[in-house]
């Protein structure tokens, strides 16, 4: 026997409408996850493509 017997609670159920939400909401963290991931990669090559320039610069011999 509950004390709360007599009083009218709803249960709690998730709305479609508040899933839909979650699941847009988390589609667009997903999204900017996946270009901010993405925007780092390229970032990393084009440091590693210059540096690759850079060290071959270096490394080739003089012309006589």
């Amino acid at each position: 026997m509950s004390i709360f017997s007599d009083v009218d609670v709803p249960s709690p159920s998730v709305t479609p409408r508040l899933l839909a939400d979650f699941l847009y909401v988390r589609a667009i963290e997903l999204l900017l996850f996946y270009f901010n991931l993405s925007a780092q990669v390229r970032s990393k090559k084009n440091i590693t493509a210059i540096n690759w320039v850079s060290k071959s610069e270096i490394i080739e011999p003089r012309r006589r």
